[in-house]
């Protein structure tokens, strides 16, 4: 075993990085997430198990976060309160990237203004807490446990008295930064995934998107990041086109009645506008083979791994780098959708499927294969015809 590390370590392409990944991969996980610690010793069915979990592990997971990643984090928590605004984001973008002068208690005002009046009053703490510390605190914990009670009201009777427990915050908070969750690299944790993510605009459709990437973001390999935060940089100024109003302008011209939302759209109308302008076939392939991408990867998950892991014993599952009940970072397929709110509607592998196999283009489909197979439309049309029409947004190719 020896030799063959001397030799691993004296290839020349070897790096810390991937000898890191791999290493990762060898290995168990290294401690419990911040569920386990504050379920421990609770009664709870498996499917409330599960949909707990996932909340919990959701908001609380990353003990460390950047000042980019407090942005995002941010972002998300406060549209789902109802409280992000163009304001809020100039603030933020200031003062956490920036550090502009007066940025940051402008931002503190503003948060303050917007949130007075939600939560019980946890969420201006939670994001004042934010604002000041990457580092997971009292006021980010004791929020999503509010969160978590309303969730399950039956759960308020344990937890309540805990939220004021200051000895209780101590111990959970040190415990959860100690553990520092280590997990093994996982494939659905690859730019593969969140690049067209960014591009077509499902992160701005999933609640919760950016807080779920955040949370995957340690698991993915050094250059997914870098990825990462490029898709980010390019988003964040802007140039990540609104492509549904963009071809719904590009179908006004085509009829003087009916509307021009995508999911409104008559067959007719579609294979008229695929004849008229055959570059909206490039958007209605992208989006489809995307679509088809991401359930093959689900389908191959369910298939290997969950029916397998049906029939087998637990003491067979503890042996494995990974459970197979819910992977390296516990995006259980069986995750239930928690309640009706934004709130709670956290990411799972089948929202996450579902939403890029039903794109706003799936229509599209039938309407172009016709055309294909009638020979009335190319597989592929001419790339200058394409870029002609497409115009400013021409660097999508």
């Amino acid at each position: 075993m020896t030799t063959a590390f001397r030799e691993f370590f004296a290839y020349r392409g070897f790096s810390e990085a991937k000898f890191i990944y791999l290493m990762r991969q060898m290995t168990v996980e290294l401690s419990s997430s911040p569920a386990s610690w504050l379920l421990k010793g609770l009664e709870f069915s498996s499917v409330e198990r599960i949909r707990y979990k996932a909340f919990l592990d959701h908001y609380l997971i990353r003990t460390q976060l950047t000042a980019n990643e407090r942005m995002l984090f941010m972002s998300d928590v406060m549209k789902n309160e109802g409280v992000w605004n163009e304001q809020i984001e100039k603030l933020s973008f200031a003062y956490l990237l920036r550090d502009e002068p007066g940025a940051r208690e402008a931002l503190l005002a503003e948060i303050e203004v917007v949130s007075a009046d939600r939560r019980d009053g946890f969420l201006a703490p939670m994001l004042a807490e934010l604002v000041e510390t990457g580092t997971l605190g009292p006021k980010r914990l004791k929020y999503t446990l509010a969160l978590f009670v309303r969730l399950g009201p039956a759960l308020a009777q344990y937890f309540t008295p805990l939220m004021r427990d200051d000895a209780w915050l101590g111990e959970c908070l040190s415990a959860l930064r100690d553990s520092d969750y280590a997990v093994a690299p996982s494939g659905a944790n690859s730019m593969a995934f969140y690049g067209p993510d960014s591009v077509l605009g499902y992160q701005n459709r999933i609640a919760n998107y950016r807080i779920h990437i955040l949370n995957r973001l340690p698991v993915m390999q050094t250059v997914d990041q870098a990825y990462f935060w490029e898709h980010q940089s390019v988003r964040d100024v802007g140039i990540e086109p609104t492509w549904e109003t963009w071809i719904a302008e590009a179908l006004e011209d085509l009829s003087d009645s009916g509307s021009a939302a995508l999911n409104e759209v008559s067959p007719e109308r579609i294979t008229e506008a695929l004849l008229r302008k055959p570059w909206l076939s490039v958007y209605v392939d992208l989006f489809d083979w995307y679509g088809r991408f991401a359930t093959s990867h689900n389908g191959s998950v369910q298939k290997y791994v969950r029916n397998v892991a049906k029939g087998m014993p637990e003491h067979e599952k503890m042996k494995l780098t990974s459970r197979p009940d819910h992977g390296t970072t516990f995006m259980n397929p069986d995750s239930v959708s928690a309640a009706a709110e934004a709130v709670y509607d956290l990411p799972s592998i089948h929202t996450l499927t579902s939403i890029r196999k039903n794109h706003p283009l799936k229509d599209w489909t039938q309407p172009l294969a016709a055309l294909r197979s009638s020979g009335r439309l190319l597989e592929y049309p001419d790339a200058s015809v394409v870029l002609s029409e497409v115009g400013p947004y021409s660097f999508f190719y």
